[in-house]
């Protein structure tokens, strides 16, 4: 039989927070079409091999009657060597991927338990097009 010799990833996720929470609906009608704006900064810690990312969500529907803005911020630790481009790709594109399904199920859960008439499920989000945000929002301390 083949042994199989696990390692740890030299990248992990060690969890999140929600640092700013806010829920506001001015109308009971809500319209569904919903503005979805996310804010991203980071700071890297390199003597700590630690990653901090911040993560802003502005949801707005279009009549303006519902406002949801969560800040949060999710920790990453690196071990081991890493070249400039992995270490890219794991702070500016893998780490918002990982994070933003734990913001997803705290607006549905939120929405959810407010009576706002409907959760707000945010879609699946290709967050791709936030890691060169991410890149010019990040200290590296």
């Amino acid at each position: 039989m083949k042994q199989v010799k696990s390692e740890l990833s030299t990248f992990q996720f060690q969890g999140f927070t929600i640092e700013r929470s806010l829920f506001e609906r001015l109308e009971v009608k809500i319209s569904k079409s919903l503005s979805i704006k996310i804010i991203p900064k980071g700071k890297y810690l390199k003597e700590q091999n630690k990653f901090e990312l911040f993560l802003g969500i502005r949801i707005e529907d279009s009549n303006k009657t519902l406002k949801i803005e969560i800040d949060s911020i999710g920790i990453f630790i690196l071990s081991g060597q890493s070249s400039d481009e992995i270490l890219k790709s794991y702070l500016f594109l893998n780490a918002p991927a990982i994070l933003f399904p734990y913001i997803r199920a705290y607006i549905a859960s939120l929405t959810t338990l407010s009576g706002a008439g409907f959760p707000v499920t945010l879609p699946t989000l290709n967050l791709t097009n936030i890691g060169q945000e991410l890149e010019r929002n990040t200290e590296f301390i």
